[in-house]
């Protein structure tokens, strides 16, 4: 009689403790975003891409190889996410070749966002949401350039962000 009592327990305790595997799986796949993104590169069709979409291009590839991050990301656990923006202060030294000094000065903005299955819904500054279809692959996320709507590199393609 003792023993028949051991067993529905031991199966409540079954049964819970795959319930909480099952939500920590869930938790790990929301969490691909987590972490701190920077831009690395802009995708754009050369054909077809418009003299500014090839200079941003041509602006982020020479800052990048040079180690200077412009624009870069934060996801946070606590759904809040932090954007370091320095392309408003990007200057193109052209005196003496093509130059592009990396950027003293950034801009911080804090908001708060939601992603689920490739999709991320950040609250621009006015508290209105901008939702945009993100490709995550391992440490590289894809975004649509002109959705993001970063000054310099709005104009066309994909804007490539890849995780610190």
């Amino acid at each position: 009689m003792k023993q028949l009592i051991w067993i529905p327990l031991l199966l409540v305790g079954l049964l819970l403790s795959c319930s909480t595997d099952d939500k920590n799986n869930e938790n790990e796949v929301e969490s691909e975003i987590e972490g701190s993104w920077d831009a690395t590169a802009l995708k754009i069709d050369s054909g077809t891409a418009s003299a500014d979409a090839l200079l941003a291009k041509q602006m982020l590839d020479f800052l990048t190889e040079n180690g200077c991050v412009v624009l870069s990301l934060t996801f946070n656990r606590d759904l809040t996410v932090v954007a370091d923006n320095a392309t408003a202060y990007i200057e193109v030294d052209t005196s003496s070749g093509f130059d592009i000094p990396c950027p003293d000065q950034k801009d911080a903005e804090t908001s708060t966002y939601t992603y689920e299955a490739g999709v991320l819904t950040i609250a621009d500054l006015n508290g209105e949401p901008l939702t945009l279809e993100v490709a995550i692959q391992d440490n590289v996320m894809e975004v649509d350039a002109q959705a993001l709507n970063i000054p310099n590199f709005d104009e066309s393609g994909t804007l490539v962000f890849t995780k610190r």
